[in-house]
């Protein structure tokens, strides 16, 4: 990870951040079902003003992880935009 991430927020007050997770799988012989084995997530987050953005793997797309990853990397008084998956519903940004 770079230490420009680790360094600085992405996002501030007002500042819009895009928020979503998508899932690599592996097909065996590229057919068939997806296996679940094989699936790997990843967290994007992506600042539009500054067109920064990175993806992070997360070990699932509960309420929880994505909370802390949101807590994590963007600066509060963001505005986050985000699919309306249940997940993102749950998130409450602290104050």
């Amino acid at each position: 990870m770079s230490h420009e991430i680790l360094r600085r927020r992405f996002g501030g007050l007002g500042v819009e951040v895009e928020v979503d997770e998508c899932f690599f799988t592996r097909r065996k012989y590229h057919k068939g079902r997806r296996m679940q084995t094989g699936t790997v997530t990843m967290f994007r987050i992506y600042e539009r003003a500054t067109e920064r953005g990175f993806h992070v793997q997360v070990c699932d797309r509960s309420s929880a992880v994505l909370l802390s990853e949101i807590q994590r990397f963007i600066a509060p008084g963001t505005i986050v935009i985000s699919d309306a998956i249940k997940s993102y519903r749950l998130c409450m940004w602290p104050n």
